[in-house]
């Protein structure tokens, strides 16, 4: 780019110099000259001659436009204010983004790697100001690579105190309670996330630890905990298998108090490792079939109640009216009498209805025939008086 230390002259007194602020680093300079009347004689320039402009900082003009006047030729010697300005604004909007991005760790880094290809594109115009912003755009990056430098140092000594943690749980003697503690240490290794150049080696070292961990882990259960799996298995297998028995026994209550009892058996049994599950589905599967043919027993025995609570409630209904009637008439008669005792034997014949129920019926019977009867011996007295 052109630059110049003072604004040309252009032996023209009649010049003009307009000078506005762009920014807080730069004045945009415009010049207009050359003008002349029709006798060819210097006047006040009107913009349609030569036109000079150029952008100020502290100690250069950068010209980035020059038409040169009428008598000069006309011609445009420099126009490369639009590139100029594109150049600042795209090396400005680097910055804003540098600044402004909510990104972190490797992403952030990426991101800003992304941005240093995108302003290595931008044009160069060498001015002051371009270094400037270079500088603003640099101690944006390098604040976040000094930042990151620190989280990275802080971070790989805690990814190294977790590998001597996962190292330190290789004697266990409470596999159940270490492998949360390991798994616990996993969680965190994850969530300190990238932590520098070192951290694919720190990585390697972690997982071998963690993997030597699940191995004698793997091995222990083997030699001592799958043998009293596998002798839960056997128990809770000859269970289910006696399960299957009770489910097809007729009487109901034995076949519940078998099941209540292979309960108690089964929970003593222990747990059967990875089949534990498949097993107590079999059995509960068992103990379902048998409720549900134990409920269906109970609704047809109550549907039987209730056809017996109704025949027993009409007897009961009969003999009121017996009663009621022999007690008006003041007539006692024998097919009276022989229809209230065929009524207590049909009571008698007829099922039960649940205890509640024939307790209740059984007393408004009983006083029916009570009040009946007790007037009958009466009756018979005065008859005999007579």
């Amino acid at each position: 780019m052109n630059k110049v230390k003072q604004i040309p002259d252009f032996k023209d007194p009649y010049s003009t110099v307009e000078t506005n602020e762009y920014n807080d680093y730069l004045d945009k300079v415009t010049v207009k000259y050359g003008a002349r009347d029709e006798l060819n004689r210097q006047v006040s320039a009107n913009g349609t001659e030569g036109i000079w402009t150029a952008y100020k900082d502290r100690s250069h003009y950068y010209v980035v436009y020059w038409k040169l006047a009428k008598y000069e030729g006309s011609k445009v010697k420099i126009d490369i204010e639009k590139d100029f300005i594109k150049s600042l604004k795209q090396r400005e909007e680097c910055i804003r983004k540098a600044k402004e991005t909510n990104k972190s760790g490797k992403e952030k880094i990426d991101y800003y790697k992304g941005l240093m290809n995108e302003w290595k594109s931008i044009k160069h115009f060498h001015i002051s100001l371009e270094d400037q912003l270079w500088k603003s755009f640099q101690n944006t990056i390098q604040s976040f690579y000094d930042q990151l430098h620190e989280e990275n140092k802080l971070g790989t000594q805690k990814k190294q105190e977790l590998i001597e943690k996962a190292h330190s749980f290789l004697n266990s003697d409470n596999y159940d309670a270490d492998t949360k503690k390991v798994l616990s240490l996993q969680k965190q290794w994850k969530e300190l996330g990238y932590t520098g150049k070192d951290d694919y080696n720190l990585y390697q070292k972690f997982k071998k630890e963690c993997d030597e961990f699940f191995a004698l882990k793997k091995e222990y259960f083997k030699k001592n905990i799958e043998p009293l799996w596998n002798e839960a298995k056997a128990k809770k297998e000859k269970l289910i298998e006696e399960a299957v028995e009770a489910c097809n026994l007729e009487d109901l209550q034995e076949a519940q108090n078998i099941l209540r009892r292979l309960m108690a058996l089964w929970k003593e049994a222990g747990y059967a490792g990875r089949d534990d599950q498949k097993l107590w589905q079999q059995f509960n599967t068992h103990q379902n079939v048998f409720y549900h043919k134990k409920q269906a027993f109970y609704q047809e025995k109550h549907k039987d109640w209730d056809n017996n609570y109704k025949a027993k409630k009409e007897l009961i209904e009969e003999a009121d009216r017996i009663n009621k009637d022999a007690s008006y008439d003041h007539d006692y008669n024998h097919d009276r009498t022989e229809r209230m005792k065929e009524i207590m034997n049909q009571f008698k014949e007829i099922g039960v209805c649940g205890r509640e129920r024939d307790n209740q019926l059984w007393t408004s019977l009983r006083k029916s025939m009570d009040q009946y009867f007790d007037e009958l011996r009466k009756y018979a007295s005065f008859r005999y008086l007579k």
